[in-house]
């Protein structure tokens, strides 16, 4: 494969070789496929440089504590395969890295999983997109094991409704919402944000950012879930994702939040963002 850095090159690193995609693939006899254990994370990055890359792959190995793969590669190891994938491509990439099961389950552990990264061009949102917003499907049941990234998205992408064109499903385990299929939920409610605890949804590395640049610029945060009846009494709501950014919401099912979207605290968090990104890039 000529490796060129051509900003629509997509790459595959597997067995220690970057290489077409087409050119990596998985038995049949992996656990993934067998019985769906796989854990897997995605950053991107800004001017050539990952962003909160550590971050992401901590996740990643938290992710694989969870379901009981031992990776066999190191945290370094899997961030230098990165970068150099981010620099053959040579141009903006969305890194998606994977821990399958592979072939060996013993009692309850997986201690020869695959380990496998795919460097993609990267989709940039608009700003259209972003003053537009984006409507949620919500759903009656939470995400299966929250803490751990896993490959199975089954649930979300199948109980989605087809007719409805809203950008993702939302999780509303007894009417309350926690997180989105791929992205983190916030409320704004009287200038305050309100997030669902971190005990029942996926660790956001972008949600955790926002966090933090909110109590900073002195906006108060509440962790709680939100019942789907009260989103008309919200002022403002939004997702947080690390490819995503921060996206307004316009519907959530037939209920739109009060307030305009983007309204006044969703602006102020993605100009936050954007003004303290520089300092996540690794």
């Amino acid at each position: 494969m000529n490796l060129r850095g051509d900003a629509n090159m997509r790459l595959c690193y597997m067995n220690d070789r970057y290489s077409d995609p087409s050119a990596c693939s998985i038995p049949t006899t992996d656990f993934a496929l067998q019985r769906g254990i796989g854990v897997f994370d995605s950053a991107r990055t800004y001017e050539m440089r990952p962003f909160a890359l550590s971050e992401h792959i901590d996740r990643l190995y938290e992710s694989a504590r969870i379901l009981r793969i031992i990776p066999g590669i190191t945290r370094e190891e899997t961030a230098s395969v990165i970068r150099e994938g981010i620099r053959l491509r040579g141009d903006e990439t969305l890194v998606k890295m994977f821990f399958t099961g592979g072939d060996v389950e013993e009692k309850g552990f997986f201690p020869q999983p695959r380990f496998f990264v795919h460097f993609l061009p990267l989709v940039r949102w608009s700003e259209e997109q972003f003053e537009s917003g984006i409507s949620l499907d919500p759903l009656p049941v939470g995400r299966p094991l929250p803490h751990a990234k896993s490959i199975d998205y089954a649930t979300p992408l199948t109980m989605k409704d087809p007719s409805s064109g809203s950008f993702e499903t939302l999780y509303c385990p007894d009417g309350y919402i926690t997180e989105s299929a791929t992205s983190s939920v916030f409320f704004v409610f009287g200038g305050r944000l309100v997030t669902a605890p971190d005990d029942i949804v996926l660790p956001g590395v972008t949600r955790r950012i926002m966090i933090e640049l909110a109590q900073t610029a002195g906006i108060p945060v509440e962790y709680r879930t939100v019942a789907i009846g009260d989103v008309a009494r919200a002022d403002e709501a939004f997702i947080t994702g690390s490819v995503k950014e921060i996206l307004p919401i316009h519907h959530i099912g037939g209920l739109a939040p009060a307030g305009s979207h983007p309204g006044p605290v969703t602006r102020k968090m993605r100009d936050l963002f954007f003004r303290n990104r520089d300092r996540r890039l690794e």
